[in-house]
């Protein structure tokens, strides 16, 4: 599970800085300390789409099992 830290990290490596008179700030730092709450929020959804991509299984990745021969694979009686 991403931390806090990682998350405002990722943010800040994917968003642009935020200049405010003249004072340069992140803007993962800027949202978890201006809004909280909002940060929470996102972190939450973040970790849920990590979570749902990890249960989704990969359509590359190929039928573990006994290989088809060529002759039920022409006949259409593949045990995939």
């Amino acid at each position: 599970m991403i931390s806090r830290d990682e998350f405002e990290e990722l943010l800040n490596d994917t968003y642009k800085p935020i200049e405010v008179c003249g004072v340069t700030i992140h803007a993962g730092t800027a949202l978890r300390a201006c809004d909280p709450v909002a940060f929470n929020i996102e972190l939450n959804e973040y970790r849920l789409e990590l979570e749902q991509e990890e249960d989704t299984p990969d359509p590359y990745i190929a039928y573990v099992g006994e290989k088809p021969t060529a002759e039920e694979l022409a006949e259409g009686d593949s045990n995939v």
